[in-house]
């Protein structure tokens, strides 16, 4: 809905019709649902720009863990 309301103070909807208008909101608002849908239905939380904020998340917080290994070996040997 965001999306419209700036589109239609912007101008961008002048020209389009109230039903094209209004398809587009229903779809809009469809389309995250049906990225994280496979196509059996089934909800896949790993797919879709939702999933693939996950798996970032992921790969950062796997990074970190081995950044406190290294700092905590390294505070190992110095205090030794």
């Amino acid at each position: 809905m965001a999306v419209t309301l700036f589109s239609v103070n912007k101008g961008y909807y002048d020209d389009v019709p109230v039903e094209k208008a209004l398809a587009f909101e229903v779809g809009a608002a469809r389309l995250p649902q049906e990225q994280v849908r496979g196509a059996d239905g089934e909800h896949r939380e790993d797919e879709g720009p939702v999933g693939r904020r996950r798996e970032g998340a992921r790969r950062r917080d796997r990074r970190l863990q081995e950044e406190r290994r290294v700092l905590r070996r390294r505070r190992h040997y110095r205090s030794g």
